[in-house]
Formats: structure tokens, C-alpha cells, sequence
């Protein structure tokens, strides 16, 4: 997303406070900062999905985007890797974690949802990253890749020095807080095809679908995504 996004996020974060701002003191209404929040990151979802607007980026943005290879790997021997995703109702602000955890056979050896409220799918993402990353140090784990499908979290995530948005800022500091002791968790990027088994628990655990006993005992369709990555 980058820097257009953050300055569009913080136009519409103000505009969305001043209207409210005026509504208090011409018309006595009463707001609670989480509504502003959820309303303006809703608006921001829209404007962000109009027909067009990927022709306000510069050009060279799109030509110097790596080529990142959109198939579930396996991790090397002795090491996890954990993918994580996040669904989330803008309108309500639920949101459902997701993470699994597998070995370089492709085999899931832990899994875990939360639900939880969070106000934007950025925050989201990142809540995600943090449970995986905090489930890993509480199971005493010491190598495993952490791998999401939003290019930006994971940049956060690697890079010390750069700025943070202020909604995540606490977030990375706890994810960067857990890694400092650990040299061997690290974080990677793939593309949403590649992540297609951590979204679809995201995605069917906020809508009440995912059982309980996914890790253990893969639905049928699950099932089909982690034999199709077995094989890629």
C-alpha cells in the first residue's frame, strides 16, 4: 500500500473527525471514537476498490514489484512455517484470526482461531501475526517462517527502521518485542493463492462454518487445499 495509502487513510481519518466534530457542536449528537473509526476505515475500503484507481500510482511503482512466487512451499527441515490470515466486517468490526502451522512435509502440527473486534483489516493482520508469533514462543519454538499475504505487514515486520502507522505501532513493537530473543523467526511474504488455507479458515470462522477440530481432522475442503499445496 505504501505511502499513497497511509496519506489517503489520514485524509479520510480527519475528514471523518471534523463531520463528526461539527454534528457535536451544531447538533448535539454524541459519537463514540470507535464508530468514527470503523466508519472512516469502511469509506476507505470503498475508495480503495474504485474502478481506476491503481491509474493514480506512478508507473515505476508496478515495474519494480518483485517477482514473488504465488505456490505454498515447504519449509526446510527443522523449521515450521506458520501462515496467518484475518477476515473482517468493516460494518461491525468482528474479525477472525487465523493461523496453521506446518512442517517441511507439508503436515499441520498446530492450528489455532481467535475472534476478536479489531477497526481496521490492516489492525487485523497484524493481530493475526502477533497470535502466531506469541503461540510459537509459548510452545518454546525457535525456527519458524511466519508468512502472510499483505506485503506491507511484512515489511513492517522486518524492517526495524521504518515508520509505523500509528493503529499498528503497539502491535509490531509486541511481534519485534518476541523475535529479539529468537534470531530464527523470521517473516515472509506470499501471495494470496499461496495462503489460500489460512484464509479459508479466516474467512469460515467468521461466518460461524469452521469446526472446532480443523487442526486435527481437516474438512473435506481444507482437505483439497493442503493436498494441492503438498504437491506444489
Amino acid at each position: 500500500m505504501g505511502v499513497p495509502y497511509l496519506f489517503e487513510q489520514w485524509a479520510i481519518i480527519c475528514w471523518n473527525i471534523w463531520k463528526a466534530r461539527n454534528k457535536i457542536h451544531f447538533e448535539k449528537a454524541t459519537f463514540n471514537p470507535e464508530h468514527i473509526l470503523f466508519k472512516a476505515n469502511a469509506m476507505l475500503q470503498e475508495f480503495c476498490s474504485c474502478p481506476g484507481r491503481d491509474l493514480l500510482m506512478p508507473p515505476k511503482q508496478t515495474m519494480q514489484r518483485k517477482h514473488v512466487t504465488s505456490a505454498w512451499i515447504r519449509p526446510p527441515p527443522g523449521f515450521l512455517k506458520f501462515n496467518v490470515d484475518a477476515s473482517f466486517m468493516p460494518n461491525s468490526g468482528l474479525t477472525a484470526l487465523a493461523m496453521v502451522g506446518r512442517d517441511s512435509y507439508g503436515k499441520i502440527l498446530t492450528g489455532r482461531t481467535w475472534l476478536c473486534s479489531t477497526a481496521s483489516s490492516l489492525m487485523a493482520e497484524a493481530n493475526a501475526l502477533l497470535r502466531a508469533v506469541q503461540s510459537a514462543a509459548d510452545m518454546g519454538l525457535d525456527q519458524v517462517i511466519f508468512e502472510s499475504d499483505n506485503e506491507t505487514l511484512i515489511s513492517y515486520a522486518q524492517h526495524a527502521n521504518q515508520p509505523l502507522p500509528w493503529e499498528i505501532h503497539s502491535i509490531i513493537h509486541n511481534i519485534r518485542s518476541f523475535c529479539s530473543s529468537r534470531p530464527n523467526f523470521s517473516f515472509s511474504f506470499i501471495p494470496r493463492a499461496g495462503n489460500r488455507v489460512a484464509d479459508w479458515i479466516a474467512r469460515s470462522t467468521l461466518k460461524g462454518q469452521c469446526p472446532f477440530y480443523w487442526a486435527h481432522c481437516p474438512p473435506d475442503i481444507l482437505l483439497q487445499l493442503l493436498l494441492t499445496d503438498a504437491v506444489s
